[in-house]
């Protein structure tokens, strides 16, 4: 259970400003945060967000999986003996 607290004012004239200051107010969490910004997304972008994560998710693991290139031996000496 949450405690409110109801804050009255009698005799406000139209268009006149008030000013209110909320403390102590939770904070949202990461998960929170992020599930939010994420369902905000509309639905057509999300194959097209998939797919571009999972070509660069392809396109590191190539870069990392990629062989080095052989390297040629340098020629062997020759030796002077006749």
């Amino acid at each position: 259970e949450r405690p409110y607290r109801l804050i009255e004012a009698a005799d406000i004239r139209r268009g006149a400003r008030i000013s209110l200051r909320l403390t102590d107010l939770p904070r949202a969490t990461l998960t929170d945060r992020a599930t939010a910004t994420l369902s905000a997304i509309p639905y057509q972008y999300t194959a097209p967000a998939l797919l571009s994560v999972f070509l660069a998710g392809l396109l590191v693991f190539a870069l990392v999986r990629r062989r080095p290139s052989p390297v040629q031996d340098a020629p062997a000496e020759q030796s002077d003996t006749p």
